[in-house]
């Protein structure tokens, strides 16, 4: 993103600020509320990260949790993360000292630092006002989120040719002017909220109120996205910048990087004392499980075309799955043969990604069950749990283990040679404990594969195990599962957040893989010796595409 710093500040002045102008079209109560909490907009954003950072301290030291009207229970500590992760996105986007009016750029950052900053009106908070304050730091994270991708926007607007500037630039400045109107609304009423004394918040059902608010903003945002995107996109593709191509191209890449979720950060193991030998820890990790989850996953992974599975994740349920502050599953479902393997292992692949950004990633465990092989702890629900075990444990004997069962192996190691005994495994309840004691620290994220391939007596502990986990985790906890739509798992998981595989949304993965298919046999001459013409290769593709049924 360094380059988009570059742009000539010229260039910027040419449009008015986004803010500015928003600033002009909020009721002059509202406009007063904002302009009085303004400092330098780097003063502002430096005091956003620090206020988000020691609310986050506090919420994993008190343990915060939010259960919202819909009853969903949101985990604080991950909502200040965000904020946290958002803010430095910002200022990676642009200089806002260099290309802004710094009057109005910390507009929204000088609200939210005041709303985050009551510390001592949290030592003694009603649960309305806690409920509440949950609230409205959703609603700073959402602004935060909402800034950082518009000032891009901001960029793209400000940059363009003005011989260009017709109905579509107009359009995308519009779409910038609305959604920071929006988002300085809901500010405004924010801090007229909580300016109230207890009782009158509590007159006034705050909570209530905040819930309100932030819905009214998500509509405001929902309805803008799409055409502002698609409009920056216009530009993008048709070449109506005055800045040079690496800018141009850093715009780009800013644009997709700020579609992402924030990385999910875990404690940093290297600080971790566990007072264990490599070679110990060794011993650890193949006390705990020696299913070779690896190999699988790297079996499982091959042939995949590029492409393949982009409709899942990018589909807004699964965004919003792996993206909100709750615990949660991700039931992906389908028929035998509808490649449900192998989505997620595409959905393996892209979490692995986006924890490698950053070097203190949460923990991802994953496990493909399966009673095909000659593996029976495949199918197992204590070697699935213990093998998910292994994985948030550590994957390196070179760096400290996460949580409790490097200590708890000493201990069995240590009895068993005054015994002359075998060291004994950790049972299903014994394995969810350990895996809850990693959760006291980190977020994890756990994928399963084929839930339909564990053994059917015992389906029942791992579902209880999973609840388990979401439930009890003072941290996020994601899980995504796959399988078939057998009776008891559907019983158990159709309320979940879920996507049932059919005909229409594997279409174009089946007809990609058809057509690689086609190629290749006519490249190697395999069929009808290469001589195949481009309306009868289109014949078979469609025959073949129709035939498959979604499998």
């Amino acid at each position: 993103m360094a380059a988009l710093n570059q742009l000539d500040s010229q260039n910027i002045s040419n449009w008015e600020d986004g803010w500015k102008e928003a600033c002009e079209a909020v009721h002059p109560d509202d406009k007063q509320r904002i302009l009085s909490l303004q400092a330098g907009p780097s003063a502002c954003l430096d005091d956003v990260l620090n206020e988000a950072r020691a609310k986050r301290d506090l919420a994993i030291m008190k343990r915060w949790k939010l259960t919202k009207s819909d009853g969903t229970t949101i985990i604080l500590r991950d909502v200040f993360e965000k904020i946290m992760g958002w803010v430095s996105r910002y200022t990676q986007v642009a200089d806002i000292l260099a290309n802004a009016d710094p009057v109005h750029a910390g507009l929204p950052w000088g609200a939210c630092r005041f709303l985050l900053q009551p510390e001592p009106f949290l030592d003694q908070v009603s649960l309305s006002d806690m409920q509440a304050f949950g609230s409205l730091s959703e609603g700073i994270e959402l602004v935060a989120s909402v800034a950082c991708r518009y000032r891009i926007l901001e960029k793209i607007c400000a940059s363009a040719i003005p011989a260009s500037r017709g109905d579509a630039w107009l359009s995308l400045r519009d779409c910038i002017i609305k959604v920071h109107t929006a988002i300085l609304h809901y500010l405004a009423n924010a801090i007229k909220y909580w300016s109230h004394n207890t009782a009158a918040r509590l007159a006034r059902s705050i909570f209530k109120d905040m819930e309100a608010e932030q819905q009214t903003l998500r509509l405001a945002i929902s309805k803008t996205d799409e055409e502002a995107f698609m409009t920056a996109n216009i530009f993008q593709y048709q070449d109506l910048f005055q800045v040079s191509k690496e800018t141009q191209k850093a715009m780009n890449e800013a644009v997709t990087q700020l579609q992402g979720p924030i990385t999910r950060i875990a404690q940093d193991v290297s600080k971790i004392q566990d007072r264990l030998l490599a070679n110990e820890r060794t011993e650890v990790f193949r006390w705990l499980s020696s299913v070779p989850c690896e190999s699988h996953h790297h079996e499982s992974c091959k042939k995949i075309l590029e492409g393949t599975g982009k409709w899942l994740l990018e589909n807004p349920l699964f965004l919003d799955w792996q993206q909100s502050s709750a615990s949660a599953i991700f039931w992906l479902n389908g028929i035998p043969g509808s490649g449900k393997s192998k989505l997620t292992s595409i959905v393996i692949q892209r979490l692995q990604k986006q924890s490698q950004i950053h070097t203190l990633g949460a923990p991802l465990a994953y496990f493909y069950c399966s009673q095909k092989g000659t593996d029976p702890r495949t199918a197992n629900t204590g070697e699935i749990l213990r093998a998910i075990l292994r994985q948030l444990t550590g994957c390196d004997a070179r760096l400290a283990l996460r949580g409790t069962a490097g200590q708890e192996f000493q201990q069995r190691k240590e009895e068993a040679e005054y015994k002359g005994a075998q060291i004994l495994p950790l049972d299903i309840e014994e394995t969810v404990a350990h895996i809850l004691a990693i959760t006291e620290e980190d977020p994890v994220t756990i994928v399963l594969d084929a839930l339909d391939e564990v053994d059917d007596s015992e389906r029942a502990e791992l579902f209880d195990a999973l609840d388990q986990i979401v439930q009890e985790s003072p941290n996020v906890v994601k899980i995504f599962l796959s399988s078939r739509r057998d009776g008891d798992i559907v019983e158990r998981f159709e309320p979940c957040t879920q996507i049932g595989l059919d005909h229409d949304m594997t279409h174009y993965d089946i007809r990609r893989f058809v057509e690689h298919k086609i190629t290749e046999a006519t490249a190697t001459k395999k069929l009808l010796r290469g001589k195949v013409s481009p309306s009868l290769r289109d014949d078979i593709v469609k025959t073949l595409c129709e035939g498959a049924n979604g499998m």
